[in-house]
């Protein structure tokens, strides 16, 4: 009996995730996205605060339980928006603030036009009165309580349609699988497709960055990491508890990437899972999948003011000797393409975490964070630079690798 293949996908990505949409659609095995909960900044961390505050008053109205575990939704939310823009077409795509958008991706703090852009989805999905009507309800008592308790948060985004729909349904249908089969039963997502989470309680993403006085800085939370002017050192990223404890390690998720044929690592969600990478046997995995040609690390060309190049990552990932097979865009625009790290490694110097928008390189060169190493690939077995792949190539090189 042939072996059943399954793809393991930790994070889901975030930017540049259309390559990997591409291969679940494609593939002929079994597919599981792995969540880490700890994806707070945004709307979604809004959500999040908002149920702690006053002792989890606002989780008590909404899910009866002071302590119910709402788990982030912000870049699933894309994803499943996606989705369902795919079987519905313009139906639930509407114009706002000059733009088109999905439905699921509309924020506003008003109720009537929340409700307003809700309706589209009621059609798209052909929901039933009873739970439109319990998700007008929960719509409703969660913006009176934001509207008078937001000003408490330290930091508050416009209320998510789409992550305040998917708080909902995880606690209507009782967990992230209920979730999926609700999008399954409308033929709405993959039915070789699950999303699970690494653990079923929030935890915290802590850091550090060093400012242009080579100052350092602690950040606990990523709603504090997101808001930084500067990339966190991905040497000091910590995952611990509400209790400010190290969470444990799924034994059954550990198992899991053993028996996976491919993981496949967006670069989107790299920062988040360096915490657990780095874990003795998680990285043991990772290492034994890379050296196979299991391991492919999607790379894109998107970064922000709080996240490195991708270089910077994939340096660091070296250092616990795991060498992925590595894809990427072959277009680079001029200005992104000299690499500090390059650089830095042509003059014989160590790379420097500390590095920000006024670093210099070896040849005294200001350096941004959008710079990226020409992109490397293990395809052939020869370590070296140079193996370049266009953009809209990248899901075509996934799937040929995968069939192998």
């Amino acid at each position: 009996m042939l072996k059943q293949k399954n793809l393991s996908i930790l994070g889901s990505g975030g930017h540049g995730w259309e390559s990997i949409k591409h291969v679940i659609d494609s593939y002929d095995g079994l597919v599981t996205i792995y969540m880490l909960p700890v994806d707070w900044g945004g709307s979604t961390g809004t959500i999040g605060r908002l149920l702690k505050l006053r002792n989890g008053e606002l989780n008590k109205l909404l899910h009866n339980d002071l302590n119910y575990p709402i788990l982030p939704f912000g870049d699933l939310n894309k994803f499943i928006a996606t989705y369902v823009e795919q079987a519905c077409g313009n139906h639930v795509l509407i114009e706002y603030k000059e733009k088109v958008i999905n439905c699921l991706e509309f924020r506003s703090d008003s109720y009537l036009a929340l409700l307003r852009v809700f309706t589209k989805i009621i059609c798209c999905l052909k929901l039933d009165v009873v739970i439109v009507e319990k998700f007008e309800i929960y719509l409703k008592t969660y913006l009176e309580y934001y509207l008078e308790f937001k000003d408490y948060l330290v930091h508050s985004k416009t209320t998510s349609l789409g992550n305040l729909w998917h708080s909902f349904l995880f606690y209507e249908f009782g967990s992230i699988k209920g979730l999926v089969n609700f999008y399954q039963k409308n033929n709405m997502l993959p039915q070789n497709f699950s999303i699970e989470f690494t653990s079923e309680n929030r935890e915290i993403l802590k850091g550090t960055y060093f400012n242009e006085h080579n100052h350092s800085f602690e950040l606990n939370g990523e709603d504090l990491i997101d808001a930084s002017d500067y990339p966190i050192d991905p040497t000091s990223f910590e995952l611990l508890t509400i209790e400010k404890n190290q969470p444990k390690v799924n034994s059954q998720f550990l198992e899991n990437l053993k028996k996976s044929s491919t993981i496949i690592i967006p670069n989107g969600s790299l920062a988040n899972w360096i915490p657990l990478i780095k874990i003795n046997n998680i990285t043991k995995i990772l290492r034994e999948k890379a050296t196979n040609g299991q391991l492919i690390w999607v790379m894109n060309l998107f970064h922000s003011k709080n996240e490195y190049p991708f270089d910077v990552y994939y340096h660091y990932i070296s250092t616990l000797e795991i060498t992925p097979i590595i894809l990427g865009p072959l277009s680079i625009p001029t200005e992104y393409y000299v690499s500090f790290l390059k650089e830095y490694q042509k003059e014989g110097k160590t790379l420097n975490y500390n590095l920000n928008t006024q670093a210099h390189d070896g040849k005294n060169l200001k350096v941004g964070f959008n710079n990226c190493l020409e992109v490397i690939s293990h395809l052939e077995d020869e370590r070296i630079e140079g193996i370049k792949y266009r953009k809209e190539c990248i899901k075509n090189i996934i799937i040929q690798h995968l069939s192998l």
